[in-house]
């Protein structure tokens, strides 16, 4: 949920967005009470046919999607309005961006099931999340620890299907087994 505040109208607006998810956010200042203060200079929101300069922004959940939505926010800023500043707040129950899924969501965009299968939309799902590792690997090059996907074989008859899902698919998958690793 993403609550903005305009500047013509001291009324509050939500915007519901879909993200892709992205760790590492450029531009926070500052860190005090489990909020995150993030600052850029422009920001439009077109709502039916006026449009409207937002002035400060609250997003609730400092997670992935969260960040996510802040990054994009503050990039769609710097694009649109040179001259107006945009105050972004991130409000979390725990420290931002550390909890929940957050802090463990590294494989969460696996083009393929445990089974093998590719995915609907799995292999865009995985072209886009390089996308965003880069955009996140430019501010802070330290954060990408690893940019490899493992699936791992649980049983002899998943060892067949993802041996099938690496034969079907070689420009996405590579079977290993336990010596190679």
């Amino acid at each position: 949920i993403i609550v903005a505040r305009t500047m013509q109208r001291r009324c509050y607006t939500t915007i519901a967005m879909s993200v892709l998810c992205c760790y590492c956010v450029g531009g926070i200042t500052g860190f005090a009470n489990n909020a995150a203060t993030i600052r850029s200079t422009r920001l439009m929101a077109t709502s039916s046919s006026t449009a409207r300069h937002i002035e400060n922004v609250a997003i609730i959940g400092g997670g992935l999607a969260g960040l996510s939505a802040a990054y994009h926010l503050i990039d769609i800023a710097t694009e649109t309005r040179p001259n107006e500043q945009l105050h972004i707040t991130i409000y979390d129950k725990t420290q931002v961006g550390c909890g929940g899924a957050s802090s463990v969501a590294g494989g969460l965009m696996h083009p393929f099931s445990p089974r093998g299968k590719l995915i609907h939309h799995g292999q865009s799902a995985l072209e886009q999340s390089k996308v965003l590792v880069q955009a996140a690997a430019k501010h802070r090059p330290t954060c990408v620890l690893r940019d490899h996907l493992y699936r791992v074989a649980l049983s002899d008859k998943n060892v067949v299907q993802l041996q099938d899902t690496a034969s079907k698919y070689p420009e996405l998958a590579t079977w290993m087994s336990k010596e190679d690793l």
